[in-house]
């Protein structure tokens, strides 16, 4: 399941993105409509599919063609992967922050 919350603020819209990016999701319905600028916090991404990618892609790169601004942050490492595998996968935006988990060598957690 993929849920979107939505916070405006001063500037625009922040949205926190939770669960995994596939068919079903489509991010024109479920963002809306805005002004200003868009940041995305991508923390609660699992995963994406070929079909997510391309969806994702498609949005970014139509709201950079209208000229909107937008960031993202918290990007986890299902996001990270994209972004080293496929040129232009921020389509523009900034990314302001990364997520990524670690572990200690010495207690294993």
């Amino acid at each position: 399941m993929f849920s979107v919350k939505k916070t405006q603020t001063p500037q625009g819209l922040m949205v926190e993105l939770q669960g995994s990016l596939e068919e079903q999701v489509t991010l024109e319905q479920q963002i809306g409509e805005f002004k200003g600028e868009l940041v995305v916090n991508c923390r609660g991404i699992t995963r994406l599919n070929s079909v997510g990618v391309k969806m994702w892609m498609r949005y970014f790169q139509n709201l950079k063609a209208k000229g909107t601004v937008f960031k993202f942050t918290e990007c986890p490492p299902a996001i990270v992967e994209q972004l080293n595998l496929i040129a232009n996968f921020s389509c523009g935006g900034e990314v302001v922050s990364i997520l990524l988990p670690f572990s200690c060598d010495k207690c294993q957690n």
